[in-house]
């Protein structure tokens, strides 16, 4: 059993541990030699050992079968342009690194897009999955990992003593009931109004080669 927070804050500390977690118990259940064949007849594989995973991925690749790998499910088409292979794929600290990159890199296009915080994470997300900003939320991929996060924290509501009638407070609220909109797009506007950054469709943003050599990411073996 690793220890994914530790690991976490050494190899891929620009994640927010929350973020990280939700994708790695959603693609791997955390298990570092996990194996995904992807396909017509998807299918998923828990080698015991660090040999055992090299050697079935080396079995699949050479039979030229698409799947993904370790803990952030790390399609074997872009291990290239993650600078992994089939033996560091499985190194856990190797391929959460993999996954802050990808992470990073939806991310960093997500908020020049979207507003920065939730509704580029959002579309980070839906990027890591699909390779687009919206697919990830329309197959419920997204939702799935939200609904694996720890629960929010209890909001406190502040003592009504502490307004003073007629204060500034009151009016700002009600003169914003009248007021335009300028909020920046929400996760609901994202499946609506998000151009896909990647040119096919495909069932998962690692699925497919990166843009930044050539298209991203990590396949769901059911429709996520």
């Amino acid at each position: 059993m690793i220890d994914l927070a530790a690991l976490a804050l050494a190899c891929a500390p620009h994640v927010d541990l929350n973020t990280l977690t939700a994708v790695v118990n959603h693609e791997s259940s955390a298990h570092p030699y996990a194996i995904g064949v992807n396909g017509s007849k998807p299918r998923s594989i828990y080698p015991a050992s660090y040999e055992e995973a090299v050697a079935t991925a080396q079995a699949l690749q050479n039979d030229g079968v698409d799947f993904d790998a370790g803990l952030g499910s790390i399609n074997v088409r872009n291990w290239s342009w993650l600078d992994l292979d089939i033996e560091t794929v499985f190194d856990p600290c190797a391929n959460l690194q993999a996954v802050q990159t990808v992470l990073a890199d939806c991310y960093q296009r997500a908020a020049k897009k979207y507003a920065p915080g939730d509704p580029a994470l959002v579309a980070a997300l839906s990027c890591y999955n699909t390779g687009t900003f919206t697919r990830g939320v329309s197959n419920g991929y997204v939702r799935k990992l939200l609904a694996g996060t720890d629960a929010p924290k209890p909001v406190k509501v502040p003592a009504i003593g502490g307004l003073v009638k007629g204060s500034k407070a009151a009016s700002a609220v009600a003169s914003d009931e009248t007021g335009r909109d300028h909020t920046a797009k929400q996760p609901a506007d994202i499946e609506a109004q998000a151009q896909d950054v990647f040119a096919d469709p495909v069932p998962d943003a690692m699925m497919t080669p990166h843009t930044l050599p050539s298209t991203p990411h990590a396949a769901d073996r059911d429709p996520q």
